[in-house]
């Protein structure tokens, strides 16, 4: 049986922005999925982003309060694109039992895909859900189509895209 964890990365006021896409949609999808994980009992960590433009406890830093952490629920403070370097998320999630992360969030292109490879890496299955991760264009290539490419491209020969309704069901099954 899987044991799944849902880990959340970098939503925070500094990061997250309606320029984003799928920005109008990934709150609620994020919100919806953690709501699951937690009528479930199963792990909701999220990951908060720390650096020079990101200081910790400035208004950037901070989560976006639409979707913030419960009293208890664990916090991992990174300063490099995946959540695993230099951090304890490893040995939290393997304490836990976890043996698949649902990964949301922010930056697709850049956090959630270092996250996603260093989890696969880490011996973790890896499901990340279409619409609860969000990316920033290029000068060259639009947001949504950064976003499709990872998620309907890249990331479909290492990890499982699913649906927001798929991943809400995991922790369940």
């Amino acid at each position: 049986m899987k044991h799944w964890a849902l880990v959340i990365v970098d939503v925070q006021n500094g990061v997250y922005s309606a320029e984003a896409y799928p920005a109008d949609t990934m709150l609620l999808a994020i919100h919806n999925i953690a709501d699951a994980f937690r009528r479930h009992g199963a792990p909701v960590v999220y990951v908060q982003h720390q650096d020079e433009e990101l200081a910790a406890g400035s208004e950037g830093w901070q989560m976006v309060p639409d979707i913030a952490p419960l009293p208890g629920e664990h916090i991992v403070h990174k300063a490099h694109n995946s959540a695993f370097r230099g951090t304890d998320l490893q040995g939290y999630l393997m304490d836990k039992g976890v043996t698949g992360i649902v990964l949301t969030g922010m930056v697709t292109q850049y956090c959630i895909n270092a996250t996603c490879v260093a989890a696969l890496e880490h011996g973790f299955e890896v499901v990340i859900p279409d619409g609860a991760n969000a990316a920033y264009g290029f000068e060259n290539l639009s947001a949504r189509a950064v976003h499709r490419l990872f998620n309907r491209d890249i990331w479909g020969g290492m990890a499982r895209v699913a649906s927001v309704d798929e991943a809400i069901g995991l922790p369940g099954a």
